[in-house]
């Protein structure tokens, strides 16, 4: 992805994290009680300065309890709200398992689902062995070239759920 389509992405997630803080009446004093985020970087993320990463991403979900889907700009989602209440954190080797889970289930070679992501091999296998999380961007490209959805790999929901390429859902 190119800086421009990092900073378009960017811009879509402020905007939809914005509404939502608005809509809930939020500070960022609340969104930090909420999230465990700092209030500095809440602050830079809500001005559309920096990117989450996959662990605040997780946080403002569960946070705010909206879907990540709903944050990330996933079209065809048209229920924002998480329903489960007690959601647990999200390791990087758990964000591994469920990835892997993933590409194993795809009908395509880890070196096309690298090729159509735009990340390297190298890549991919650090994500899989819990060795670090994906940048925002990329974790976007990996959901649309696995076709499942962010909650499914952010721990949201326990069955895989498939989407098309271009971003609608549809439950398997």
């Amino acid at each position: 992805m190119s800086a421009t389509g990092r900073t378009h992405l960017r811009t879509l997630f402020c905007e939809n994290l914005r509404r939502v803080v608005e809509e809930m009446d939020l500070n960022y004093k609340d969104v930090n009680e909420r999230t465990g985020i700092y209030v500095d970087h809440i602050s830079s993320i809500l001005r559309g300065i920096s990117s989450p990463s996959i662990p605040d991403l997780y946080g403002l979900c569960a946070g705010l309890e909206h879907t990540p889907e709903y944050l990330l700009d996933f079209e065809g989602f048209n229920r924002p709200n998480l329903f489960n209440d007690q959601l647990p954190g999200l390791t990087k080797r758990e964000f591994g398992d469920r990835l892997l889970k993933a590409v194993e289930a795809h009908d395509k070679s880890r070196a096309e689902i690298c090729s159509e992501a735009g990340i390297t091999p190298s890549q991919i296998s650090q994500y899989i062995t819990g060795f670090c999380y994906p940048r925002l961007d990329r974790f976007v490209r990996l959901c649309k070239a696995l076709r499942v959805t962010p909650s499914y790999l952010l721990g949201f929901t326990e069955h895989m759920s498939l989407v098309g390429v271009d971003g609608r859902g549809q439950e398997q």
